[in-house]
């Protein structure tokens, strides 16, 4: 199960398949990459690379500022603050980024989902 994608069961050809609403969706494994296409056929497959585990290391305090959403997130004693009802406990996530509930921050990137 892939949440909100669907069940997929193993097959014969070294993929699994997409059933029920995922049909004609499939899931590989490729080298140390994860395969996934539930589009048409013309369209690639969404690749996911291999990711370092989760860091023991903090997520700094700080303001970190969201351009997508134009919001700031205020990190401050293992919390993120985003406008003034909502707080969330922050914790390590894989590939040097955190996590604090839907959002996900990483400081090696300039972009930013939060």
């Amino acid at each position: 199960m892939i949440a909100g994608v669907g069940v997929f069961t193993g097959g014969a050809d070294g993929r699994w398949h997409g059933t029920g609403e995922a049909e004609g969706g499939w899931v590989e494994i490729d080298g140390d990459r994860l395969l996934l296409n539930v589009g048409p056929l013309s369209r690639p497959p969404v690749v996911f690379d291999a990711a370092e585990p989760p860091s023991d290391a903090p997520l700094p305090d700080g303001v970190y500022r969201s351009w997508e959403f134009g919001v700031d997130a205020v990190v401050s004693d293992g919390e993120v603050r985003i406008g003034r009802e909502l707080k969330l406990p922050v914790s390590a996530a894989p590939g040097g980024a955190w996590k604090a509930g839907p959002f996900t921050r990483s400081v090696s990137r300039r972009a930013t989902c939060w």
